[in-house]
């Protein structure tokens, strides 16, 4: 694998500055509590509803849970876009739209052999794009992983595509990267706008743009 892609790993050194609210020193990740892409059904509400109308009434079958699909890109600027965890087989898909760069935040430990590094990056590298390997730790991102991301975005030589569990920590590692070069308000914005809630983390953004400023 590293000698078929572009590798790039980051240390586990717990972010410990640059941060107002967080006094532990970390960057709580908000999927631990909010997870986008996830349909709300109220099943159970809605066959209530039909057995409450005339005795014998059939309750219709319920339709199957929708499916997301990774291959929806969620573009939160013209040239970064995120989604939940790809398989090797959506990487055509991925290559077609022009992306050139992947980038994965999720930790192998978190998913299966097939689903891991090594396989979707080797798919990667064999559909001609380059992979970049920023594992996100769940409620312990580093300032190691926000200076990767930014650096293997700004290296890179056209559109991003970052994948997690869900979208959520490659949003919010892209956000922190971002903290100085545009407003607070867009940078959360942009994620909003595809339902990952970044607001907790506006006092770190806001912080890393000062500390870049200065």
């Amino acid at each position: 694998l590293r000698s078929a892609t572009d590798v790039i790993l980051v240390s586990s050194h717990v972010l410990t500055v640059l941060t107002v609210a967080a006094s532990t020193g970390r960057f709580l990740d908000a999927s631990q509590s909010f997870r986008p892409g996830h349909p709300v059904r109220h099943a159970k509400t809605a066959e209530a509803g039909f057995r409450s109308g005339r005795r014998g009434a059939k309750v219709p079958p319920r339709a199957p849970p929708a499916k997301e699909t990774p291959m929806s890109f969620r573009t939160l600027t013209p040239d970064y876009a995120v989604s939940p965890q790809i398989t090797p087989e959506d990487v055509p898909a991925i290559r077609a739209a022009g992306f050139v760069r992947v980038i994965c935040n999720r930790p192998d430990g978190e998913i299966p052999p097939e689903l891991q590094a090594e396989a979707i990056g080797r798919a990667v590298a064999e559909a001609g794009m380059e992979f970049v390997l920023n594992p996100v730790i769940s409620g312990a991102m580093t300032l190691d992983n926000v200076k990767a991301q930014g650096e293997a975005i700004d290296s890179a030589a056209g559109p991003v595509f970052a994948y997690c569990a869900s979208g959520n920590r490659s949003s919010i590692v892209w956000a922190l990267s971002q903290a100085g070069r545009r407003s607070t308000d867009d940078l959360i914005g942009a994620a909003t706008a595809w339902g990952y809630n970044l607001e907790p983390y506006r006092e770190q953004i806001d912080a890393l743009a000062a500390s870049r400023k200065a």
